[in-house]
């Protein structure tokens, strides 16, 4: 996965660009050490220094084979974190402010598009250091200028994702014996959307894809296609087409760059890889046909990702994990033979689950927030009756979960620091906890499954170098036995009813199919001859059915076939691959230091600043910085007047080094305030320097569920008046100019429990609310006593949920008391009519309750209410681009609505004065420089009150 800002990466004068902030933040009580290497500085916690030295080692021998790939090797030292604050597999790099690549420790589950590999942690880092290499490398004019300002400019982070991706995915395989592009699993994906029709044109990967496979496209048409190029045209064309990128100014010269290296622009290159890949498909259809394919019975029609599959006791109905593009993860019933497919209960994910054998309760796994900072898997209990959930473990990073014959065990698998165990729990007593076997970090283990009487456990594990074969263990003691040999996946074992065979999802003729082993003499049968795949086996309690998981063109569903189970021929092995390479083989060790924030915190890059003050024009530099773990961020800018030398400035920095979190901001500038001031019944304008003051403490606590965040500041601000007030005898009563000083005590808590699925439009379920209070005295040091309120309620039901229809609620309300000048504090109205380009450049967004039906700011106050109703539904998915270029349109949908409100200078006013507003919206999504979406509203409103007027508007934003 890459993290980048492409347009940042070609184009000046973003300010952004100076501080990348961390995705997340990390646990403060944790201690961090750092490695050097040639090439790479990696960071760790004290607990991984094994892992870490392994790190280093295979990125220094991965990092030697991409820069041969790719003719580039990254001058500066390459920064590398590795955590564990999580139990999913994957990894991200960028190039600014610096190359940096992190590692999440985690392997990869039996059905993520990541687990074939010859080495984890070798693919990983072929994939993430592909993309700082691929970016890293700028030459021409893109180089003179970041000789001048810095990590500024970086054409290659600029391409559609489809390329960004599409070379590391195939350098995942290029460069290793693994890989997604050698991968069965994404083969299967390609494959049968060639089969299909759904094999998308090239424009519609230069946004986000909604349909199936969504976030997988670029990474999955994109590997595919450039291994291609590489076979079609040598793998020097895409070290070429890299170097030419690497100098262009304007970086959405796709074409330009591939008719001078390839002979031909992108789209007929497309087109012709789309023939060769469908010609193949056919091909193996065919020969698939000769052996008769499988039939089967679909069970659900709901794709996406419908798996997981368990017979309850007695085989009355299966119980199976559901993700869909438009609810909650959840655990669903479906009858065996596919009818009265129903809700049981809602998950955070699906980590495995399954019956108690008396049926009364399930046994599952999902994730949740840990202390804060991490996302763990642990094992609960949904009791059937009442529908209660009941927590068993508390950190034990526990999923996969089967229950024992008896009803009293729990095995399951759990992961540290990149490595699984195989556990054994006790239901009476969860805190008990038997280690079953603990592997090395190349054999992480997945799926075990008792045996009919209990006494042993099944079970995959990946192999050294690449596959994954089964193992038996027997509970009473013993080394396990290994069941099958070889480099194919051998995938989700289960034990037949009568203990005698095992079956399993295998690609060992390249396609995924279901597979019986004899447990006595070791024979091999596969039981399915699909075009696409199967996986999951899950027998029926009386041997009479297998339910197992089938993919389709809209993803995964559940189907079944019925005993007897035909034998199908084996089949040719799965395509050679050529032998696996320990990356980490040198066996070096590298001296280890404590970390330093301050290495990776000075600036990397400026940029000129131009703007202006009283005396006219203003010229000024702009820096920042982070550290790679993101404990300090800091952004500063320093401004002064070409004619009068006036400085000003702003400086801001964050601190996560302790909980909570701290941000602070200073600020001196001067403006003009117009008609601050009245004398002698004129008004005239006053320059005033203002500096600021600002200091926060903020507490962010969340669930998977809920997200709070709770803050406490102080804001200071003071004017010093520079232009003289000279009165005379006879002038009028004057107005001076409000020179007090301004300070805050503030405080506030925000909620929210939104949903948001894949083919929302909007939040679809769910609330948000925040509360703030501002108290203002003399006492804290300001020249006006006046406290204020502040609500904001955000609230959405689905109306419609298969279509996404949903009613959205807003309301808004504050109100200040104090302060004797009675100056408006809140203003209400409808919306502009704006430059959709000019706003997309400078960011300017609408995203908040408006009357609309009136004019912008018409009515203010000292107290005010708002309220907005919409009726909020999608029109069409349009989902294209055009060719190659950074521009492409997503989904149309509408709104109408309907606001009302008032703004008053006393609370008790505001019933007599509200205004009514109707009107409706179109609203187009768009992705811009693929990377930036954004969303365009065209709106008409009438008030319907005497100040109403036709407001039409055109905006930027997604509304509240």
């Amino acid at each position: 996965m890459r993290r980048v800002r492409p347009l940042a990466a070609c184009l000046l004068l973003l300010a952004g660009i100076l501080v990348s902030p961390g995705a997340r933040a990390r646990d403060p009580a944790l201690e961090w050490r750092s490695l050097r290497t040639p090439h790479f500085v990696v960071h760790f916690n004290p607990e991984a220094e094994a892992l870490a030295q392994r790190v280093a080692r295979t990125a220094e021998a991965a990092l030697a084979r991409v820069a041969r790939e790719l003719g580039h090797l990254p001058r500066e030292p390459i920064q590398m974190v590795i955590s564990d604050e999580g139990d999913s597999a994957n990894g991200m790099a960028t190039v600014i402010p610096y190359n940096t690549v992190h590692v999440f420790a985690s392997p990869p589950d039996d059905l993520s598009v990541l687990h074939d590999y010859d080495d984890y942690l070798g693919v990983l880092l072929l994939h993430e250091l592909s993309h700082v290499v691929h970016m890293d490398t700028v030459s021409g004019v893109p180089a003179l200028i970041n000789a001048i300002f810095g990590r500024t400019v970086f054409p290659n982070g600029a391409q559609p994702g489809w390329f960004i991706e599409g070379v590391a995915v195939r350098n995942e395989s290029a460069l290793s014996s693994a890989g997604r592009v050698r991968s069965s699993l994404f083969r299967m994906v390609l494959r049968t959307a060639a089969l299909s029709g759904t094999f998308p044109a090239i424009d519609e990967l230069s946004g986000w894809m909604r349909r199936w496979p969504q976030g997988n496209a670029p990474y999955l048409f994109g590997g595919f296609f450039l291994d291609f190029l590489a076979r079609h045209h040598g793998s020097d064309a895409l070290r070429q087409l890299s170097h030419l990128m690497s100098g262009r100014l304007i970086p959405w010269t796709l074409n330009l760059n591939a008719r001078e290296v390839l002979g031909a622009d992108y789209p007929a290159l497309w087109d012709e890889w789309r023939r060769e890949v469908e010609d193949e498909a056919k091909g193996l259809l065919s020969r698939l046909e000769l052996d008769g394919l499988t039939p089967f019975r679909r069970l659900t029609e709901r794709a996406q990702m419908q798996h997981a599959p368990r017979f309850s006791p007695g085989g009355a109905r299966v119980l199976y994990a559901s993700l869909s593009t438009s609810a909650w993860p959840a655990w669903r019933l479906v009858g065996p033979d596919g009818s009265e497919d129903r809700l049981l209960f809602e998950s955070n994910d699906a980590g495995g689950a399954d019956f108690l054998p008396d049926g009364t309760a399930v046994i599952f796994s999902q994730s949740e927030v840990e202390r804060g900072f991490y996302v763990f898997f642990d094992l609960y209990r949904y009791d059937l009756t009442s529908g209660r959930q009941q927590r068993l473990t508390q950190g034990l990073r526990a999923h996969s979960p089967d229950v024992s014959p008896d009803g009293r065990r729990v095995v399951f698998v759990s992961q540290r620091l990149g490595r699984t165990r195989l556990g054994l729990l006790e239901l009476e007593n969860p805190t008990q906890v038997r280690w079953l076997l603990e592997p090395s970090l190349d054999e992480a283990l997945h799926t075990p499954r008792f045996s009919p009487d209990g006494k042993q456990v099944v079970f995959s594990m990946a192999v050294p170098g690449g596959g994954r074969n089964l193992w038996l263990l027997d509970l009473a003691g013993g080394a396990p036995r290994r069941l099958t040999h070889g480099a194919a996946l051998d995938l989700d074992p289960v034990f037949s009813p009568n203990g005698t065979q095992v079956f399993f999802a295998s690609d060992r003729t390249g396609v995924f199919n279901l597979w019986s082993l004899d447990l006595m003499s070791g024979a091999l049968r596969r039981i399915t001859n699909l075009a696409t795949g199967a996986f999951s086996p899950e027998p029926a309690p009386d041997g009479s059915c297998l339910v197992f998981v089938v993919y389709g063109p809209r993803g995964f569903d559940l189907a079944r076939i019925d005993a007897p189970f035909r034998e199908y021929p084996g089949g040719p092995a799965r395509a050679a691959r050529p032998p696996a390479e320990d990356l980490a083989a040198s066996g070096e060790r590298y001296p280890v230091e404590g970390y330093s924030p301050l290495e990776t915190l000075w600036p990397r890059s400026w940029l000129p600043l131009f703007g202006s003050d009283p005396d006219g024009m203003t010229v000024g530099v702009l820096v920042g910085g982070t550290d790679v773990l993101d404990f300090a961020s800091y952004q500063a800018s320093l401004s002064a007047g070409v004619v009068g030398g006036r400085l000003s400035w702003d400086i801001s920095a964050t601190l996560h080094l302790v909980y909570p979190y701290l941000y602070l901001f200073h600020s001196r500038r001067a403006f003009e305030a117009g008609h601050d001031a009245v004398l002698d019944d004129k008004g005239f304008s006053v320059v005033k320097t203002e500096h600021v003051g600002f200091a926060e403490l903020s507490f962010p606590f969340s669930s998977m569920r809920q997200r709070h965040f709770l803050f406490f500041n102080y804001d200071f601000h003071h004017f010093d008046r520079e232009t003289p007030l000279v009165l005379r005898p006879d002038d009028a009563a004057p107005t001076f100019p409000d020179d007090r000083r301004r300070a805050w005590l503030g405080m506030g808590w925000s909620f929210s429990s939104l949903r948001y699925y894949i083919d929302s439009i909007s939040a679809e379920q769910g609330l948000w609310a925040s509360v703030s209070l501002r108290y203002s005295h003399p006492q804290i040091g300001s020249g006006l006593s006046l406290v204020e309120g502040r609500l904001a309620l955000r609230g959405y039901l689905p109306v419609w949920p298969e279509k996404n229809h949903v009613l959205a609620l807003g309301f808004n309300a504050g109100a200040a008391v104090g302060d004797d000048r009675r100056r408006p504090v809140y203003w209400l109205g409808g919306l502009p009519l704006r430059d959709p380009l000019q706003d997309s450049y400078f960011g300017y967004r609408y995203a908040d309750v408006y009357l609309r039906g009136y004019d912008p700011w018409a009515f203010s106050g000292y107290a005010y209410a708002l309220g907005s109703a919409e009726y909020r539904l999608p029109l069409c998915d349009i989902e294209r681009g055009v060719l190659t270029l950074p521009v492409y349109a997503g989904r149309l949908h509408a709104a109408a609505f309907v606001d009302v409100g008032a703004a008053a200078f006393s609370l008790s006013d505001i019933p007599s004065r509200l205004k009514v507003g109707l009107g409706a919206e179109l609203r187009l999504d768009l992705m811009l420089a693929y990377y930036f979406p954004m969303t365009v509203r065209l709106g008409y409103a009438r008030g319907l009150m005497a100040e109403g007027v036709d407001n039409v508007f055109l905006v930027l934003g997604n509304g509240f």
